[in-house]
């Protein structure tokens, strides 16, 4: 009768023990979404994006697609700079952190960055998202690209621009997207167009050759 008894109490706590199985876990996902611009990422730690060049509210936004000219333009302050904001689909704040990066795409060398804190503002015709606010350029980040100081030219040739955007106020959700585009000088004034060809050439100079006079 004991050992009847003690075979019973074991198969007893053996009926406890938890199954086991041979099928894997799935690994936990990561905030942020990776890969090119407006691609979405999976779960709500997820912000969704899709970088554009700023325009004035009454124009229209130009998302950006792999290949696009982004204008280089020529701040007040001196220099040539992109003008990069994003429309972010899954926030709950309409305040973020906004840091924009040019990369070369063969030396992977950051040409430009820049981050600042700016606010967002519903997308009149989609609710679901939001992007920065157009009523005033200080809402986007401003790359300085030129004068380009090292090697490679910045205008002309295709660069990878990087936006990465953390919610603030809220979860501190992330999101980052990445597009190649081919910075640009739009600048109607044949002047000003041979000054920024000029700045955004590699290696500029104050004494370089191609320098317009002033």
């Amino acid at each position: 009768m004991r050992t009847l008894t003690t075979i019973a109490f074991a198969s007893s706590l053996l009926s406890l023990l938890p199954a086991c199985s041979d099928e894997k876990q799935s690994p936990a996902g990561t905030a942020g979404t990776t890969g090119t611009a407006g691609s979405g990422g999976s779960g709500p730690t997820t912000l969704e994006l899709q970088p554009f060049v700023y325009a004035e509210p009454e124009l229209p936004v130009t998302l950006l697609s792999d290949g696009d000219p982004i204008e280089l333009w020529h701040a007040p302050q001196s220099g040539f700079v992109i003008l990069v904001g994003s429309r972010v689909r899954g926030l709950d704040s309409d305040t973020i952190e906004i840091e924009v990066t040019l990369r070369d795409p063969v030396s992977e060398e950051v040409v430009g960055t820049h981050t600042r804190t700016v606010v967002m503002e519903v997308v009149p015709d989609d609710p679901e998202w939001m992007q920065n606010d157009r009523r005033t350029r200080s809402q986007v980040a401003h790359v300085p690209l030129c004068p380009r100081l090292g090697p490679g030219d910045v205008v002309g040739r295709e660069h990878l621009l990087e936006v990465h955007i953390t919610e603030l106020y809220a979860d501190f959700t992330e999101g980052f997207a990445s597009v190649r585009v081919v910075p640009t000088c739009f600048q109607t004034d044949p002047t000003e167009n041979a000054r920024c060809a000029c700045e955004c050439a590699e290696n500029y100079s104050p004494d370089s050759a191609c320098n317009p006079p002033q």
